[in-house]
């Protein structure tokens, strides 16, 4: 009866932990870069660069500040200062819950990605190849638009942008390599 009992017991163990290893393997997480290192809030905590961000958090960038999230594979979302999201992420999707601000979303061929304005308006990106969404809700400080491109007019300002070719106007390089450098953000977030 003992071992029948030890047996068991070292089943369900065995079978907890493997539960866990797998969970393991599929948590995605994200690195925040912020312009010299200043801090920003991600979860309500000071954070700086090197910051692990995992799908969930919320990202404030204070006046000054800009920062950007790199999803590694996935991509990245860079944020102007003054912006205020929340990013969730997986192995095949990214969305950003856009309250305050100015986002660019770039997404690899893949990956779909999407930006929701406090207004209800969704900005997806193509997964059939790299591409990018800028939103900017209004009263936002942002860069300006790419030249001939027009925002949306209404309580929040935001154009799509898709392609290889508008993936370098929208800071998008970084979706197919290499990136902009070891200064990955700026008060800026288009700033080569």
């Amino acid at each position: 009866m003992t071992s029948t009992l030890n047996k068991l017991f070292a089943l369900v163990v065995m079978a907890g932990a493997l539960q866990l290893s797998v969970h393991a393997d599929t948590m995605m997480m994200a690195k925040l870069r912020t312009r010299d290192n200043k801090p920003v809030m991600v979860n309500s905590h000071q954070s700086t660069s090197g910051t692990t961000v995992l799908s969930g958090s919320q990202i404030q960038c204070p006046e000054k500040i800009g920062a950007t999230l790199d999803l590694g594979l996935l991509g990245r979302i860079d944020m102007a200062p003054k912006t205020d999201i929340t990013v969730t992420f997986n192995a095949g999707s990214v969305s950003v819950q856009l309250r305050a601000g100015y986002v660019v979303l770039t997404t690899a061929k893949g990956i779909s990605g999407e930006v929701t304005t406090p207004e209800g308006k969704v900005f997806q990106t193509d997964p059939s190849k790299a591409s990018s969404v800028i939103a900017k809700t209004k009263g936002a400080d942002g860069p300006e638009m790419a030249a001939g491109a027009k925002a949306g007019s209404g309580t929040a300002k935001a154009i799509g942008v898709a392609g290889a070719g508008a993936a370098v106007v929208a800071g998008a390089a970084a979706a197919k390599g290499g990136g902009r450098g070891s200064d990955l953000s700026s008060d800026n977030p288009r700033k080569p």
